[in-house]
C-alpha cells in the first residue's frame, strides 16, 4: 500500500513536472512571437530553437495553433505568403511591402472603430481584418520595384537608352 501510494505520488509529481515544462516552453514561445515581426511558425521555430533546441518544431506549430484557437494571438492569411502570427490583439491593420515582404502593425483614428465593430448592417461581426499591400519605405530607398529593378535602370529603359 505504501508502495502504490509513492507511485500516485510519483506519478502525480511527474505530471506536474510535465505541466511546468510545457509551461514553461509556452512562455518562451509567446516571450519570441511578442519580439519577433510577424514571423511565420517556421521562423519562429527558429528562434525558439536557438533558445531553447529541445522545443521542438512541432510543439512550435501546436502552440500556435492552440493560441490563434483560443484568440490569444492573430493567425494572418496574407495573400502570397504562409500563415504569420501576430501577438498584438488590439484592432490594427497590416501593412505588407509587396518587394520585400515586410509586414508592419498600422492604426489611425477610427480604424479602432471600424476593425472592433460587433455588429454591422444585420450581421453579426467575428473578425475583421484590413491589409494594406505597397511598398515600403526600406524598399523605395533603395529603389526596389516591383519588377525588381532599381529606379535608375527603370528610367533609362523608359527613356528609350540602352542599359
Amino acid at each position: 500500500m505504501h508502495m502504490a501510494r509513492s507511485f500516485r505520488k510519483s506519478a502525480f509529481v511527474m505530471r506536474n513536472m510535465k505541466k511546468q515544462r510545457n509551461t514553461a516552453q509556452k512562455r518562451i514561445i509567446m516571450g519570441a512571437l511578442e519580439c519577433a515581426d510577424h514571423p511565420t511558425a517556421t521562423e519562429l521555430y527558429e528562434d525558439v530553437h536557438a533558445v531553447n533546441p529541445h522545443i521542438s518544431k512541432a510543439t512550435v506549430f501546436r502552440v500556435l495553433s492552440q493560441y490563434a484557437e483560443n484568440g490569444e494571438i492573430r493567425r494572418l492569411h496574407l495573400p502570397g505568403t504562409d500563415e504569420r502570427y501576430d501577438a498584438t490583439m488590439t484592432p490594427h491593420a497590416h501593412m505588407r511591402c509587396a518587394i520585400c515582404g515586410r509586414i508592419e502593425d498600422v492604426s489611425f483614428p477610427g480604424l479602432e472603430n471600424i476593425l472592433g465593430a460587433s455588429e454591422l448592417e444585420g450581421f453579426e461581426i467575428y473578425s475583421a481584418e484590413l491589409d494594406f499591400v505597397g511598398r515600403c519605405r526600406q524598399c523605395a530607398e533603395a529603389g526596389r520595384t516591383l519588377n525588381g529593378g532599381d529606379k535608375e535602370t527603370e528610367n533609362t529603359v523608359s527613356d528609350g537608352a540602352s542599359a
